[in-house]
């Protein structure tokens, strides 16, 4: 999925030096716009059923094995963006407000 257009405009981007709501907001909407699309409904229950939530494009290692290895190395993509997005929610990340982030 690395190449779909929407998971590549995300991924290849790096996260900005500070949290920004409408980014957050922005990928999570193109998230469930892409999930609602290609995926099964149950993909999207979790962010259904609750209150806060957000959708993140992330790859823990940036790249397809082959066999075991990972010929290009590895390099996580974007994998802060939920933590910060859940601090956010949360209220602990400073000047953010509790709801910002949020897609409903």
């Amino acid at each position: 999925m690395r190449f779909e257009p929407t998971v590549d405009r995300w991924l290849g981007r790096a996260l900005p030096g500070r949290y920004d709501p409408a980014e957050a907001r922005g990928e999570s909407r193109d998230a469930y716009a892409f999930l609602a699309h290609h995926a099964s409904p149950a993909w999207l229950k979790p962010f259904d059923d609750c209150a806060n939530c957000s959708l993140h494009f992330v790859a823990a290692t940036g790249g397809q094995a082959r066999g075991d290895r990972f010929p290009h190395g590895v390099r996580p993509r974007r994998v802060l963006a939920p933590l910060l997005s859940l601090f956010a929610m949360c209220g602990l990340l400073p000047g953010a407000e509790p709801t910002e982030g949020i897609v409903r």
